[in-house]
């Protein structure tokens, strides 16, 4: 995934939530997006869209400035204007697992 300057390659874990509690993951430094793969496809999309707040806000110099509750909220809402308003939907079966 292209981002600006920068190339984040996104990958699915089976380890993630059960070695760091989390569902997903940005790492700057690595440029990788990491998705726990237990979550249903629904869910996954919820969870690039989050990691991907982060990284836009990372990459435009937005800081830390979203708490986690705003960023949940802005991925659920993103996730929804894109399915319900141009019948986008997302896919994972491609993304590797990078465990």
């Amino acid at each position: 995934m292209k981002l600006g300057p920068h190339t984040y390659k996104i990958t699915r874990s089976k380890t993630l939530r059960r070695d760091r509690s989390e569902v997903g993951r940005a790492d700057y430094v690595d440029q990788t997006i990491k998705l726990d793969d237990s979550m249903p496809d629904t869910e996954l999309g919820v969870c690039f869209i989050h990691e991907l707040v982060h990284v836009i806000a990372h990459v435009y110099h937005a800081g830390d400035q979203y708490s986690e509750d705003v960023t949940d909220s802005m991925a659920n809402g993103l996730v929804a204007y894109f399915q319900d308003n141009l019948g986008i939907t997302f896919d994972f079966r491609d993304i590797p697992n990078g465990d």
